[in-house]
């Protein structure tokens, strides 16, 4: 990775940090004693590991969480953080050792359109996004998921490198409080 990408990455780390990106809902560590999450989220997970495993190569896991969502507010950031209590979730998990160097992009899901279908909204405030990774947040009615996407972004300086063609996607889906307000997709750079 080239200074200026090491920059560019240390940037959005100390953006999402700031903005509370790194934690729009931790995650505890799973237990096999995780209560299930809300059937409307698990459908939602069940979708995702569906689309995933048409694809070789791919490992999918699914399984039960805990996360602890987290609101922030585009229009006011002097407002606090609204916090909310832990809650059942579902996670998919996908790895692909080899899905960022194939020429063949049928081979790939259509998975940047899932959350892009009818009735998905992305939450701005919690969207990073890096040279070696991206995350997003959508909700549709209750249901609250959020994408972290992990790939080898190369180095610009170096001509020689060549990049890990490794691909992971965590993908966390709960039932939230709340239906969506208008601060929740707010861009937060005023676009």
């Amino acid at each position: 990775m080239t200074a200026l990408g090491r920059v560019s990455a240390l940037l959005a780390a100390a953006a999402a940090f700031a903005c509370g990106h790194d934690r729009p809902a931790a995650e505890r560590p799973s237990t096999s004693t995780a209560p299930s999450a809300a059937p409307e989220a698990r459908a939602v997970c069940d979708s995702i590991a569906a689309l995933w495993r048409t694809v070789a190569q791919t490992t999918v896991a699914i399984h039960d969480t805990i996360v602890e969502p987290v609101d922030r507010n585009a229009v006011d950031q002097a407002r606090r953080d609204e916090i909310h209590p832990p809650r059942p979730a579902c996670a998919v998990d996908v790895n692909n050792d080899s899905l960022m160097k194939r020429a063949d992009s049928a081979a790939q899901p259509d998975h940047e359109r899932f959350f892009v279908a009818p009735g998905w909204t992305e939450l701005w405030m919690f969207e990073a996004d890096g040279p070696d990774g991206s995350s997003q947040t959508f909700q549709r009615g209750l249901v609250r998921c959020q994408r972290h996407q992990e790939w080898d972004g190369g180095d610009d300086a170096d001509s020689t490198y060549v990049p890990d063609p490794f691909y992971r996607e965590h993908a966390r889906c709960w039932r939230h409080d709340r239906p969506i307000i208008p601060s929740d997709t707010a861009h937060p750079g005023g676009l």
